[in-house]
């Protein structure tokens, strides 16, 4: 006769998190995902992180799903280097980007191939979460990175701490950063 056995196995707890990098947005970015262990950023492995290979839309967003973890992670947008799949990113800056024109498409592959921007939150096991990426968090990031002991209330702290000296109400993670599509936007928005 086929037994079973006596073994059961459980499903992972999968926890959804999506976000958006926007520097000005960026596409085709690579996006690599961590944990702390002893307050040093690992990355998450195949067993711990149910996709592989993510990379950000033509939106500048991205979803990926975490196994059974609980606790402060970083997530990390840099630049493809792949020149046949290059990162791009709009140009935000009214003034223009080096050459290319306000709104117009910088490209990352080619040109600032070590670009990268970081975001840092804390992951409650089943619960989705929204981790965007922009300059503010990855200053929140490093300030956390330097911080005695990283922890979800040690992410908290910092993660205030920018968004206070900003002026900005509410979570910098969680919020959705402003689009770069008018000059006014940026200017009202400093």
């Amino acid at each position: 006769g086929g037994g079973t056995g006596g073994v059961v196995v459980t499903p992972p707890v999968e926890t959804a998190i999506s976000g958006k990098s926007v520097k000005g947005v960026m596409t085709n970015a690579v996006v690599k995902v961590f944990k702390y262990v002893d307050n040093a950023a690992v990355e998450l492995t195949a067993a711990e992180l149910k996709d592989s290979n993510i990379v950000t839309d033509a939106q500048g967003n991205y979803t990926f799903t975490v196994l059974d973890y609980n606790g402060p992670i970083k997530v990390e947008v840099s630049v493809s280097s792949d020149a046949n799949s290059p990162t791009t990113m709009l140009c935000d800056a009214p003034s223009g980007c080096g050459g290319v024109a306000f709104g117009q498409e910088v490209n990352l592959t080619a040109n600032a191939s070590d670009f990268m921007l970081t975001s840092i939150s804390s992951v409650e096991s089943g619960t989705p979460a929204k981790v965007n990426v922009s300059p503010l968090t990855h200053i929140a990031t490093a300030l956390v990175e330097s911080s005695t002991e990283i922890t979800a209330e040690s992410v908290q702290q910092h993660v205030s701490k920018v968004a206070n000296t900003f002026g900005i109400q509410g979570s910098i993670v969680e919020l959705e950063p402003t689009s770069v599509n008018s000059a006014s936007d940026v200017a009202n928005e400093e």
